[in-house]
């Protein structure tokens, strides 16, 4: 995920994750790396969002972009539309799946992986806890939880799956806007402590 995770010195983080709609093309485009560029080189949250509107998309994708000052915005993009969710009481989560009901998509992710709906809402319950007293020792227990294991927010290998299409959380990152700093876990973060690094600004 390196250089589609990350903060920049304006105080604009960015996290991402994929989405499938069945508006998706195997067609010419600006790449989804070339987007998440573009947000983490803009100067203002406008640039940023910018940035996922103006793009020729033909694949979709989630951004969830947050500036240092406490405002975030999630762009749901699919080929040719894009959907937005604020936070709610101060939360935004989200997880791989569409919840737009705007963008006239079918999203087969939602039948294939249907841990995503319990990721999402898993998530949502568990910082509603917090609320008030959300910190970085917070959102780490969170990134560590295994409600629904092995197919929860911290993943591990299911065993009824082929080989093949074993997933785990490989790394896990948190982001610090304010102090510019970023948490990272190289390996999945239940086994791993996080090591904090600072932007050079």
């Amino acid at each position: 995920m390196v250089g589609k995770i990350g903060l920049n010195s304006a105080g604009i983080g960015l996290c991402v994750n994929g989405l499938v709609s069945n508006k998706d093309k195997r067609l010419p485009s600006t790449p989804f790396h070339v987007i998440c560029r573009e947000i983490l080189n803009s100067k203002t949250m406008s640039d940023a969002v910018e940035a996922v509107l103006r793009a020729e998309r033909k694949c979709s994708a989630n951004y969830l972009i947050v500036h240092e000052n406490g405002e975030a915005i999630d762009l749901e993009a699919a080929p040719g539309d894009v959907d937005y969710k604020q936070p709610m009481r101060g939360i935004l989560v989200h997880a791989n799946h569409f919840t737009s009901t705007k963008l006239g998509i079918k999203d087969p992710w939602k039948v294939r992986w249907p841990d995503t709906l319990v990721r999402e809402q898993r998530a949502k319950s568990f910082l509603d806890q917090g609320y008030g007293k959300i910190d970085i020792k917070i959102v780490q227990q969170l990134l560590r939880d295994h409600f629904n294991h092995p197919n929860s927010i911290c993943k591990h290998e299911d065993e009824r799956e082929p080989e093949i299409e074993q997933e785990i959380t490989a790394a896990s990152i948190i982001m610090d806007l304010n102090e510019k700093e970023i948490y990272v876990s190289a390996g999945p973060p239940c086994e791993n402590e996080y090591r904090a690094l600072a932007l050079e600004v």
